[in-house]
């Protein structure tokens, strides 16, 4: 089967990703030339400090995270990691196999077919 994350740069959550990455992140961290939740900070300061023009009106993004921003890709790819590591073990009937890409997913579903709705609405939820 192929799966594709609706909308997924508009409805990365970035407090859970943020949390996930002080999950991973050691206190202080060497490659950093500052502390870990200063660094942090900066990225949220990064991701809130959004705005955007269209039709000469100016918006600014309220949740989730801009597609044009450099920052965005390396945040929903963390994203999908904290998703994959930490939330998709918790559904019992998952693919034996599952490869992805960004926002793209291949899987291998070797149970009932009848079950997979329910891996979805899981998935899903």
């Amino acid at each position: 089967m192929s799966l594709d994350v609706d909308s997924l740069f508009t409805k990365v959550p970035l407090d859970e990703v943020l949390a996930f990455l002080q999950r991973k992140l050691p206190a202080e961290d060497p490659r950093l030339p500052l502390p870990t939740d200063v660094f942090l900070q900066l990225i949220r300061l990064c991701v809130e400090s959004n705005s955007f023009a269209f039709e000469s009106r100016f918006y600014s993004q309220i949740f989730g995270v801009a597609m044009g921003s450099p920052l965005s890709p390396v945040l929903v790819n963390l994203f999908m990691e904290f998703f994959e590591s930490e939330l998709l073990p918790s559904i019992s009937l998952r693919p034996s196999v599952r490869l992805r890409y960004v926002d793209d997913a291949f899987a291998l579903w070797f149970h009932d077919p009848t079950l997979f709705s329910g891996f979805l609405t899981q998935l899903n939820s």
